[in-house]
């Protein structure tokens, strides 16, 4: 009996019903499972990747997926535009370190540091994993320098227990092209936690943003 191969490749990018026929989706910095979803998360910087319309795509892929070629059928995947859901203010200045799963219905996707052309953007995205990829009202953005009055500039990573969001603070922002530093933020000692049941007497009753 002949051995399926190990290992399989999609390209994302090669998806043609996507917004700009796919072009936005790549250049992924983390991948994250919810349930029956698989989630890629969006981080790179926009003068490395040639445009600020670069890496801003979340690309989801479905595993119970019924197509006959499963994972390498564009029938699994569905995507968003972050820019059509987010403030406009925020389109291209978040760049995604990684995402948190609260292991019940909400995906947070944190921020990293900023693009090469702008100051980081201390924030992070949850989306409503019940509620359709692409729907507006899905899309929440969280602004925790506005809520912490703190000068943290990015995060370099997350975690969930149910409950709290715990972040962890990132580095000087840097340009990674010419690898000196162009900006007074500096990296911060401070880590946040975000109570994501704030505002409600369950997960399912939280309203941030």
């Amino acid at each position: 009996m002949a051995r399926a191969h190990a290992i399989r490749a999609f390209d994302t990018s090669s998806i043609s019903w996507m917004v700009d026929g796919g072009s936005t989706a790549r250049g992924f910095s983390d991948v994250v499972v919810a349930g029956r979803w698989v989630y890629y998360i969006p981080g790179c910087y926009s003068g490395y990747a040639g445009g600020a319309d670069l890496c801003r795509t979340v690309v989801r892929y479905d595993t119970l997926c019924a197509s006959a070629e499963g994972w390498v059928s564009a029938d699994c995947y569905d995507a968003v535009d972050l820019a059509d859901v987010l403030p406009f203010s925020f389109k291209n200045r978040i760049n995604f370190a990684t995402a948190v799963y609260d292991g019940a219905r909400y995906l947070y996707l944190i921020s990293g540091i900023g693009d090469d052309m702008k100051p980081p953007v201390a924030a992070f995205v949850r989306y409503d994993t019940s509620v359709p990829l692409r729907s507006g009202t899905s899309w929440r953005l969280v602004d925790a320098q506005q809520r912490t009055a703190d000068s943290a500039g990015s995060f370099t990573g997350g975690a969930s227990d149910g409950r709290y969001i715990y972040l962890a603070p990132g580095p000087a922002w840097s340009v990674l092209l010419s690898g000196s530093p162009t900006s007074s933020v500096e990296g911060s000692g401070r880590v946040l936690r975000y109570d994501t049941w704030a505002g409600g007497a369950s997960p399912g009753d939280t309203a941030p943003g």
